[in-house]
């Protein structure tokens, strides 16, 4: 359908090049439009009811749980059942209205909705939705930034609005924005770098529709300086995470002294990062240094004390009441979490028991 709109659309700009329509064929044809939908909206009543209703079962459906389809997930096709996104967004929001400025801190949603949730099955570590989400990590000022830059290519698509190709570019870029509010699309490479192409296309329309103009000279300084910013922090973001994925393979595979090596490299790099003191305390519990890892943890929690996770790596440091303390902060970060529960009563039947001397 994408392809056929396209074609479409490089058809009617290469007619419309070469064929000239009387203003009264415009007009014409735009009646029958407003006319044809008219039509359709008062047959549609007469079938499935007011616009309104229609409106009400929807929503209803909408914010139904999926059915069940087992491996066939072609089948929710037709469903117009969120699948629990509503959830999501409502933690998202939650967030915005705690800090509406500047949010809870980028990569934030993962530690909330596993606090917030009221769903105990569902583990997300993202918000389905690029603008809410981005509006709890990062506050009025994250989306307003985000909205700034996707807009772009819009104002572009405006002034190239006489252009033949300028639909074929404008409606994957306009799919691709809608989409991206109701699912992770934008955390797709594939799918976002078609945006982007198009995005640019858009751009590059309208620079070929207006007469070029010098750009200030802060401009020119002002964007080079950004780009090289976010180059760099990129480039140490690359190479530290490299030793740390490496470093939690080798813990998966209990080769500790591995994961301690990498979790040095990828502290260099990152030394920002509770990441990688955590995955430096799990290799030396590995190597059986309680001690050392208790000191990692706690350097990890010093940089953040929202993950339910590091709690629990914490907890498995200490012993006694500091152990009970250090599960049940993970609990209250996680409170649906099954496992964390069991290990919180036998930390408190152990601790019972070691008072009473039983």
């Amino acid at each position: 359908l994408a392809l056929a709109a396209a074609a479409v659309s490089v058809a009617a700009g290469e007619v419309g090049a070469r064929v000239a329509l009387a203003p009264a064929v415009h007009r014409r044809f735009a009646v029958a439009v407003v006319v044809a939908v008219v039509l359709a909206v008062g047959a549609g009543s007469v079938t499935v009811g007011a616009p309104w209703s229609v409106a009400g079962r929807a929503w209803d459906r909408f914010t139904a749980p999926p059915k069940e389809t087992g491996a066939e997930l072609s089948e929710r096709l037709f469903d117009l059942s969120s699948t629990y996104r509503v959830d999501l967004w409502r933690v998202s929001l939650d967030q915005f209205g705690r800090d509406p400025v500047v949010g809870e801190g980028a990569g934030s949603f993962k530690q909330t909705w596993l606090r917030d949730r009221e769903i105990d099955f569902l583990y997300a570590t993202d918000g389905h939705s690029l603008y809410l989400e981005t509006l709890g990590e990062l506050g009025a000022v994250g989306l307003a930034l985000l909205v700034a830059a996707l807009a772009i290519p819009l104002l572009g698509a405006l002034g190239a609005r006489r252009e033949p190709y300028q639909a074929a570019a404008l409606g994957p870029y306009v799919a691709y924005l809608a989409h991206a509010g109701v699912d992770w699309d934008f955390e797709l490479a594939g799918v976002t770098v078609v945006a982007l192409l198009a995005a640019a296309a858009l751009v590059v329309l309208h620079r070929d529709a207006d007469t070029p103009r010098p750009a200030p000279a802060l401009t020119r300084w002002a964007f080079p300086a950004i780009a090289a910013t976010v180059a760099v922090v990129s480039v140490f973001s690359v190479l530290g995470n490299v030793p740390l994925d490496r470093g939690r393979v080798a813990i998966r595979e209990g080769r500790w002294q591995a994961a301690l090596d990498h979790a040095h490299d990828a502290d260099r790099w990152l030394p920002w990062s509770s990441a990688t003191l955590q995955l430096r305390g799990r290799a030396e519990l590995g190597l059986d240094r309680p001690d050392d890892a208790r000191v990692s943890f706690e350097k990890a929690l010093s940089r953040t004390d929202i993950d339910y996770e590091l709690w629990a790596d914490y907890a498995s440091a200490l012993a006694g009441r500091a152990r009970l303390d250090a599960l049940e902060r993970a609990l209250a970060l996680n409170p649906r979490d099954g496992d964390l529960r069991d290990l919180v009563g036998i930390a408190r039947r152990e601790l019972r028991a070691g008072e009473t001397g039983v």
